[in-house]
């Protein structure tokens, strides 16, 4: 088990540390170089001030993975950063339960264990899996970068890249970005607004008929700017 092994949270000083940073008392750290070295401390300080949902942050993404011996390391350990990072979050904005007895800890409040956290994700294999133990719910998943359904996942992938294929042709925030950029040409007043208003249709195209989680959702990206 790569990850587990790789003693990338830590709550002393010691060992292999290329980051750390200390939030409420803890000490989180990573030894992944790239991402994480230079973002996980403040991706996990904005979990701590509720800015910017991690979906909608500017964090690296490591390669689809593969049953191959030789896929990278760094990748591997990116992919646990990224859930630990919505674990954080989750456990710290929704007071959830844990289906599982092995895994209570992740839901001490006074604390998170980010050890177990990393343990957690490392050792369960299947996202799925994953957001069944913690009680990860659509609604959750919304906000979050690595748990998500693969249909969510999907959902988003189209929003983010556009579709035009056979099964239809859908806009993506790129052209749909140009649309308002244009608009501004002839409504100077409306060119601070393009950002908001970009982050609004995600939202609507994500949540779709979810009032409820759409406003949730985009109240929360627009609270800090990106990790």
């Amino acid at each position: 088990m790569r990850v587990a092994q790789s003693g990338r949270y830590r709550k002393a000083t010691g060992g292999h540390v290329a980051s750390r940073t200390k939030l409420g008392g803890q000490v989180a750290t990573s030894s992944v170089l790239g991402y994480s070295r230079q973002r996980l401390p403040d991706s996990l300080e904005l979990n701590l001030r509720s800015k910017n949902a991690p979906r909608f942050r500017q964090m690296r993404k490591p390669r689809p993975k593969s049953k191959c011996a030789d896929y990278p390391e760094a990748d591997w350990l990116l992919s646990n950063d990224r859930q630990v990072i919505d674990l954080h979050l989750h456990f710290r904005k929704v007071r959830s339960f844990v289906t599982e007895r092995k895994w209570e800890g992740l839901s001490n409040l006074a604390a998170f264990d980010f050890e177990l956290a990393s343990l957690f994700a490392a050792s369960i294999g299947f996202v799925s899996k994953e957001m069944a133990i913690v009680y990860i719910c659509q609604d959750d998943e919304y906000q979050l970068s690595a748990l998500q359904s693969k249909d969510v996942g999907n959902r988003w992938r189209i929003i983010m890249k556009r579709r035009d294929d056979p099964s239809g042709r859908q806009l993506g925030s790129g052209e749909i970005r140009v649309a308002f950029a244009e608009a501004a040409r002839t409504e100077p007043a409306i060119r601070d607004k393009i950002d908001e208003w970009v982050i609004l249709w995600q939202c609507w195209r994500l949540a779709g008929k979810n009032i409820r989680a759409l406003a949730q959702l985009f109240a929360f990206p627009t609270r800090g700017s990106s990790a």
